[in-house]
């Protein structure tokens, strides 16, 4: 079974995108794209969008399709599959994987639990401080810290220069309230894409759909906003001493945002370059027994890109760190 993909533009500005693919017994992945990431938020919303994130997988409001009782988690696991989720500076990204018979139950899981969060204010208090304890565990890791501060050199003055995470200062600082305003101006219209591949028939799913993505209402105008700032016109170094196991070379560059025809081949030499057992740089450093790991990352983002390089000589003392905490969420980003 193998159709091309179709696309559909609900009233309010949602998208629905199907691609019917795969066998009778094959998959289905559900996902729903929202518009809604860091770059999204307003200054006294630092955080928002990834404690949101949190949010979702919390039992959520009552009403709701069959399918779509207690929370994501539980309602994707009885259906046999599994869900997940990230946020990025662009975007938060809820996606599931169920056997084909249990797509609409996902589609009506994923898309309730998106817009009709419950954002209890005891809950709310409670995932901030499991937020704080994620931040606290992104500090403690040296590449993660190295990375940041490259972001932050690479698109500074720019959304894209913030951690998503957010700081701990500014996420125990969010309520309930601050929650629903945010949600209330981004996860509706023209922001939400849902994107459904499997055996499944697309009228099937635009049918299915319509109806919860036609509620979100049209939101806030998904505006693009200001360019990332010029790319720095020198280079710069930054050195971050600390008691490490191992020391983190990064080597970063800003390139073209989506939508440019450069981005395509970008793509490419990445994986050539650091992706793999067969890339070149992979192979290049192992003729030195002191470097442990080396990978090549572009990642293009709606106003600017970027290219990582992350190489990892065998030097230094261990690491004296606290332990990784757990999330209380049933599905972690």
């Amino acid at each position: 079974m193998t159709s091309g993909l179709v696309r559909r533009r609900l009233p309010g500005g949602a998208r629905i995108l199907c691609l019917e693919a795969g066998s009778a017994d094959a998959p289905v992945a559900v996902q729903l794209w929202i518009a809604a990431g860091t770059a999204a938020e307003r200054p006294q919303e630092h955080g928002c969008a990834h404690l949101l994130e949190h949010m979702l997988f919390k039992p959520y409001a009552a009403g709701g399709p069959a399918a779509a009782s207690g929370d994501l988690a539980r309602a994707i696991e009885t259906l046999g599959g599994d869900v997940n989720a990230f946020t990025s500076h662009d975007e938060t990204v809820l996606h599931a994987t169920v056997p084909s018979p249990a797509w609409g139950g996902a589609v009506d899981a994923i898309l309730w639990a998106a817009l009709r969060p419950a954002l209890d204010a005891a809950e709310t208090l409670r995932e901030r401080e499991v937020v704080v304890e994620e931040i606290k565990q992104y500090d403690d890791e040296p590449g993660q810290k190295s990375v940041q501060a490259l972001l932050g050199r690479l698109h500074a003055g720019h959304a894209y220069a913030r951690p998503v995470l957010g700081l701990t200062r500014e996420v125990r600082s969010h309520t309930a309230r601050r929650l629903r305003a945010f949600h209330r101006r981004t996860y509706a219209g023209e922001r939400l894409t849902l994107v459904v591949v499997g055996p499944v028939a697309a009228a099937d799913v635009v049918a299915r759909a319509r109806r919860l993505l036609a509620a979100a209402g049209e939101g806030a105008p998904l505006r693009r906003g200001r360019p990332a700032e010029a790319a720095p016109s020198r280079i710069h170094a930054i050195v971050d001493r600390g008691d490490v196991q191992e020391a983190h070379l990064f080597f970063g560059w800003r390139g073209p945002g989506l939508g440019d025809p450069a981005v395509a081949a970008l793509d490419v030499a990445g994986v050539v370059l650091g992706h793999g057992e067969a890339s070149r740089l992979v192979r290049e450093v192992r003729r030195s027994a002191s470097t442990s790991s080396v990978t090549s990352t572009p990642r293009s983002i709606s106003r600017a890109g970027r290219h990582l390089r992350d190489r990892r000589p065998q030097r230094g003392r261990r690491r004296r760190g606290r332990r990784r905490p757990r999330s209380s969420r049933r599905s972690s980003a």
